[in-house]
């Protein structure tokens, strides 16, 4: 029963997505990305997408935009992020549902509060929790909508530290898609992890183990950013403070 009214929700938020238009900055800074992508020579003599490289920050994003596109002919840029409303919103609240469901019992109970937890909360810069909006599916919110599977992992297996390891692993992995997202859910848990085991010190030192392990996993992408600037004018040493300080706008890591 559950499932079945998710399903009607993320329809629901995917019909709305199809009449809405209103975008995120980071959505437009994708779908720019994806055009530049699909045509090079585009947007030549623009300060973010010409010659400095800095879109490239966004081409993992990009380039699964332009599996959807390509076949299209770009006909609507948009429209995998439509129909991404509706996807994100079922992971979402399926992970949810999972989670209250194992701490509280009643389905009825887990079901209402997993749809009321997906309101689009923001808080401390451009930080914010949910689903559901068009303009709320970014990488920040694909993130989001793992999150509460990895907790449920994470309280799951909270006295084996073996696997915990994987679940931190986990953690890291979806660091390559949005690494702030990442990073503080791993910082959360290890704070978890001591307070659970009260702060001894074993305790301590397993949960630096596990952060490290987190960095690790995550650091395919920050050695794809490394790459970029390696890549720009003059090895990027070439590149402003103003370009230094898009390239974090772009990737939403100035909430880090």
């Amino acid at each position: 029963m559950a499932a079945l009214i998710f399903l009607a929700v993320a329809l629901i938020y995917t019909l709305l997505a199809m009449s809405d238009y209103h975008l995120s900055d980071s959505q437009l800074n994708i779908c720019t990305s994806a055009i530049k992508l699909h045509d090079p020579s585009g947007f030549k003599y623009d300060a973010m997408y010409g010659q400095s490289g800095i879109w490239r920050s966004n081409v993992p994003a990009a380039g699964v935009m332009d599996i959807f596109l390509s076949p299209t002919g770009y006909g609507d840029v948009v429209m995998p992020l439509r129909l991404m409303t509706g996807v994100l919103t079922m992971i979402y609240l399926m992970g949810m549902y999972c989670l209250l469901y194992r701490q509280c019992g009643s389905w009825g109970v887990a079901t209402f509060v997993s749809i009321l937890s997906s309101t689009i909360v923001y808080t401390l810069g451009q930080s914010y929790w949910g689903v559901g909006s068009l303009g709320s599916t970014t990488p920040w919110t694909l993130c989001n909508a793992l999150v509460p599977w990895l907790v449920l992992a994470f309280v799951h297996y909270l006295d084996r530290r073996r696997i915990l390891l994987a679940v931190f692993a986990g953690v890291g992995l979806i660091g390559n898609i949005h690494p702030v997202v990442a990073m503080n859910l791993a910082i959360v848990l290890m704070i978890v992890y001591m307070g659970y085991r009260r702060f001894a010190p074993s305790a301590c030192l397993t949960a630096g183990l596990f952060g490290l392990v987190a960095v690790a996993a995550a650091m395919p992408y920050v050695g794809y950013l490394w790459s970029i600037r390696e890549a720009g004018p003059g090895g990027g040493a070439g590149l402003s403070l103003y370009a230094v300080q898009r390239a974090f706008q772009l990737t939403e890591w100035s909430v880090l």
